[in-house]
């Protein structure tokens, strides 16, 4: 999860924890716990904004890249890409992989669409199906 913090940070500039934890799809609060691991190995720091408002102070807190942790978040996108393209070579990995399957509505819909009949309904006693 660290490793994808610094390249989401890399990629988006300074973000709230949350919208990292959105960005990433992970719990907040493991978030949280990993931004300051990372904060405590020089990686990352953070940068609090406040507004007054009223009697109030509304503040904010986002994280950024430190310039180690720029390096750090650059050098592991290098080893990424470089170990992709030597799967794709070897006829590992597909260029485009889902992250998720659609739901099995949205499946069903581009099926009919298409005309192609659920496995469910081909079954059918009925000849004329």
């Amino acid at each position: 999860m660290e490793l994808a913090i610094l390249i989401t940070l890399a990629q988006h500039g300074p973000l709230a924890a949350d919208r990292i934890a959105a960005q990433l799809e992970d719990p907040p609060g493991e978030v949280q716990v990993a931004l300051r691991r990372l904060r405590d190995r020089g990686l990352v720091d953070v940068v609090a904004v406040g507004e007054l408002q009223g009697h109030s102070t509304n503040a904010a807190s986002y994280w950024r890249l430190t310039d180690a942790g720029r390096e750090r978040a650059r050098a592991a996108a290098v080893l990424t890409r470089r170990r992709l393209e030597s799967r794709r070579r070897r006829g590992g990995v597909r260029r485009e992989m889902p992250r998720h399957r659609p739901p099995r509505s949205a499946v069903n819909e581009v099926q009919a669409g298409a005309g192609i009949v659920p496995a469910a309904l081909a079954c059918s006693s009925d000849p004329t199906r």
